[in-house]
Order: C-alpha cells, then structure tokens, then sequence
C-alpha cells in the first residue's frame, strides 16, 4: 500500500477552494455560478454538492492572470518580426503611468 500523505486531494470543499483562491466563499459561489469557475457536483437528485479541482483552480488563475509591460512589448515585437511588411520602424508607446 502506497503512502498518499503528500499528494492533495483530487477534489475539495468550497471553503478550501475559497482559501486557495484568497477569496471568499461567497465570491467563489458568484464565479461558480457564473461559469468562471469549474466545479463538480458529487450531489445527488436535487441536492448539489460541490467540489472543486485544483487544476480547474489554477486554469482560473491563469485565465486571471494580466500580462506584464514586457510580455506585451514582445508580442507585439513578434508581431511584427513575423510579418513580411517591408522594413520600417516600430515605436512602442506605453500610457504614462506605465513609465
């Protein structure tokens, strides 16, 4: 019999996908009812019981997560690396705030 002790578990309540998340229950509700958030139901008729997957947690985070100055500067420099325009120069402006 193998030790399982290190490895988390494949599903987890709300309240521990709340922790995992920084927010609170009532928020995850509100993203999970809104179809942001994956869940499963392990309920039964019409008793739902959610359960929530730690990999469904972090694609949200990632579908959350906000480019930084330097990854939109090297998509567009990519941009246009990859076209076949003829050479001409490219200025990146950038709001103030950013400066």
């Amino acid at each position: 019999m193998s030790d399982n002790s290190s490895t988390p578990p494949a599903l987890i309540r709300p309240a521990d996908a709340a922790a995992y998340l920084a927010i609170s229950t009532r928020q995850l509700l509100d993203l999970t009812t809104s179809g942001h958030i994956r869940y499963v139901n392990i309920g039964v008729r019409d008793r739902e019981t959610r359960r929530y997957n730690l990999a469904d947690l972090d694609a949200f985070i990632e579908d959350c997560r906000q480019p930084t100055r330097s990854d939109a500067t090297s998509a567009v420099e990519n941009a246009v690396r990859m076209s076949s325009a003829p050479d001409f120069e490219v200025k990146i402006m950038f709001p103030r705030e950013w400066d």
